[in-house]
């Protein structure tokens, strides 16, 4: 290698150690920023019982993200902070690592392209062998790092093409191409984009009939790649958003037999959120399922109280006031029903009765004193 070219890759393999340096240290500060923002996840879904889908939502992460990376590694004592103070950590930290996200893209594009131009100089000596060894000589890097990062100077090079070839084509008037501006993701990432497990996704997939699936393009190798947008479309008007019983239980964040309970409860009852029926499995619409659930968690927090949200009383919180039995309270009650006597009171849709507390407090006493 001619004296000139030896003073090229050397100071070539000196930028790539500098620029890998500044993503280690870029990696180092995303983690000591993820670290209160798990806390404060971990804070408000653990110490303060709320939901673990919203919070996820709330800290831009995945629900996977709970179940798989932050819930496992929960310490044995959290942060003293109020719902307040881990959802504004969980607000600062979220912009903080949105920058960091940027300086690391950054990063480890420049490193990518010096590595990059020490394989062409490599390539113009080697031919095509030997040259990411040659790189990994020079650089100290291992060889999955280099063929990341020559894969990644590859797509940098066609997108800033690209770009090229729309701006000169805009110059000469003519439309962009059909797929400017696509996302086009592997499997794995547009299933973690939709919100669901990989399996799912391919078995939805190989379900469809011919031509009504997601269409893919084969990339790199014999990866496929799908339209993120187009893939998202087809799943939701196929409805394939909608959720099973075990897949609900886990959105919300309950054991799954409490909730089969509950749809099976709701289903005598005539009360079922909006569902679909599939091979004998049933899959039920997110939304009205949400709304199903709030409300019986409101209804169930109503009746362990014994105050609906009208401010009604049921039938144990009325006899704890009067100091009676609730037995005396319905042997009392079915007395004024015979006698067409009953005070101001309406009847729910799970058949609790729910009373006026004031007139029914100065009946009952007025009963009393006669």
């Amino acid at each position: 290698m001619a004296a000139t070219t030896s003073r090229t890759v050397s100071t070539l393999a000196r930028k790539a150690k500098q620029a890998h340096k500044k993503v280690l240290k870029v990696r180092e500060e995303h983690g000591n920023a993820t670290h209160p923002r798990d806390l404060a996840a971990l804070t408000l879904v653990l110490g303060h019982k709320r939901k673990a889908e919203p919070v996820m939502r709330h800290a831009s992460l995945t629900r996977s993200m709970w179940h798989n990376e932050i819930k496992p590694h929960a310490p044995l004592k959290l942060p003293d902070w109020s719902a307040d103070e881990a959802l504004a950590v969980i607000d600062v930290q979220r912009e903080k690592i949105k920058d960091i996200d940027v300086e690391l893209e950054e990063a480890m594009d420049e490193r990518a392209k010096f590595v990059a131009a020490l394989a062409e100089l490599y390539s113009e000596e080697l031919g095509s062998r030997g040259v990411n060894a040659a790189i990994s000589r020079v650089t100290d890097f291992n060889l999955p790092l280099i063929k990341r990062d020559l894969e990644r100077a590859g797509k940098l090079t066609a997108k800033a093409q690209s770009a090229a070839d729309t701006d000169g084509q805009a110059d000469a008037g003519d439309t962009s191409d059909d797929t400017a501006g696509l996302e086009l993701l592997p499997a794995p990432q547009v299933a973690e984009r939709l919100g669901t497990t990989l399996n799912k996704f391919l078995a939805r997939i190989k379900d469809a009939r011919a031509g009504d699936g997601p269409i893919a393009q084969r990339g790199r190798g014999r990866v496929m790649l799908f339209d993120v947008e187009k893939a998202r479309a087809w799943w939701v008007t196929n409805r394939y958003d909608w959720l099973s019983a075990a897949e609900l239980a886990e959105r919300w964040d309950v054991e799954p037999r409490v909730v089969r309970e509950r749809l099976r409860g709701a289903s005598n009852k005539g009360t079922t959120p909006e569902h679909i029926e599939e091979n004998g499995r049933y899959r039920y619409k997110p939304e009205a399922a949400d709304t199903w659930w709030e409300g019986l968690q409101k209804h169930e927090k109503a009746v362990a109280e014994g105050v609906d949200a009208e401010g009604r009383w049921n039938t144990a919180r009325l006899a704890r006031e009067l100091g009676v039995s609730s037995d005396k309270v319905k042997d009392v009650t079915r007395g004024w029903r015979e006698k067409s006597d009953l005070t101001e009171h309406v009847v729910d849709e799970r058949g609790h009765r729910w009373w006026n507390p004031e007139p029914f407090l100065a009946k009952w006493r007025a009963g009393q004193r006669t």
